[in-house]
């Protein structure tokens, strides 16, 4: 299947904001900040949370601020979300040893305090992350940085199309139904579980299905939200016709997801 990826080089249009010369001024300076903070002081720990967000979302593809967001994460003890950091910012880039240190520590302890409610004497060792330098390999041009991200986020799609695709043709439900939101409703239906049962009916129903995808477009409307089109040929036992269809997507927490879809045409 070929893809057309339009991405978004007039970069102003998105709304990014930073300042390219004062990254290493404020990785260096949250760094210190989270290190030299006391975990008690709730206030400035939401503080040097904040930063750390802001840091990240500059820079989203930057592995050094991903680690060091969740290791201050992993610090206050909130592991499901030092988990997410990390998790998010493996996506990006191939595994470096340092991210995946880091997140076995957290696989580590949950798994010590599963066994604990078993087992009274399992240990259950605290995770405490590894800090990492600054990435001088990692470009600092937050609007590059942004487009890169961007890229990465089509491509992201591109390959979502083509797994639903895949997962529709194999009539695999549950595959199938994971690439919608959470209660998704379909057009024409007033509930999550009457479009769930006709979606079922559709794919379990016929004795095979095939599916071709031609002239996809992914075009990004905003940094968490992306548009796909083509042209649709379906075929089964039962059914064939050639549509055009368009997907959105939208991200969220991390994974994109169908939020709308719809027949441009039959």
């Amino acid at each position: 299947m070929r893809y057309l990826l339009l991405s978004l080089f007039f970069v102003a249009s998105l709304s990014f904001s930073a300042d390219k010369n004062n990254y290493v001024e404020r990785f260096e300076s949250v760094l210190k900040e989270s290190q030299n903070m006391v975990a008690t002081d709730l206030e400035k720990a939401t503080e040097v949370r904040q930063h750390w967000q802001s840091l990240l979302d500059d820079y989203p593809a930057d592995k050094a601020v991903a680690n060091n967001y969740a290791v201050f994460l992993m610090s206050l003890k909130k592991y499901e979300q030092a988990q997410t950091v990390i998790e998010n910012a493996l996506r990006y880039e191939a595994i470096t040893k340092l991210l995946t240190d880091n997140l076995n520590k957290i696989y580590a302890f949950q798994a010590q305090k599963a066994y604990q409610t078993i087992f009274d004497d399992t240990k259950i060792v605290t995770p405490k992350g590894k800090w990492s330098a600054i990435q001088q390999s990692v470009e600092k041009d937050p609007d590059l940085a942004k487009v890169n991200a961007l890229n990465h986020s089509l491509e992201k799609v591109a390959n979502q199309v083509e797994n639903w695709r895949v997962s529709w043709a194999s009539q695999n439900l549950k595959s199938y139904l994971s690439f919608y939101k959470d209660g998704f409703i379909g057009k024409g239906v007033n509930s999550h579980k009457v479009w769930k049962a006709a979606r079922k009916y559709s794919l379990k129903n016929p004795k095979f299905i095939k599916i071709i995808l031609t002239n996809v477009k992914v075009v990004p409307i905003t940094e968490n939200l992306i548009q796909t089109e083509f042209l649709q040929n379906y075929h089964s036992n039962r059914f064939k016709d050639t549509i055009k269809k368009s997907l959105t997507w939208q991200r969220l927490q991390g994974e994109w997801k169908i939020v709308n879809e719809r027949i441009i045409y039959n």
